[in-house]
């Protein structure tokens, strides 16, 4: 999704998604990267710091929403 974040009183505009993840998913972190593809096919990629407290971490336990 391309919008305003965040929600209320937003501050900027930049792409999200959001991923559910398998209750059955090992717990851990999860390296990542994003891939860009510009209009003329030229691709660009993006990855977080390789520093073992800026990767997200998979952790056991429920999911709470909070609107």
């Amino acid at each position: 999704h391309f919008g305003t974040h965040p929600r209320r009183n937003p501050t900027d505009t930049f792409w999200s998604v959001s991923w559910a993840i398998p209750a059955d998913y090992p717990t851990g972190t999860l390296s990542y990267k994003v891939v860009a593809t510009d209009l003329d096919g030229q691709k660009h990629t993006w990855e977080p710091c390789v520093v073992g407290l800026s990767q997200l971490a998979i952790i056991e336990g429920d999911v709470e929403f909070v609107k």
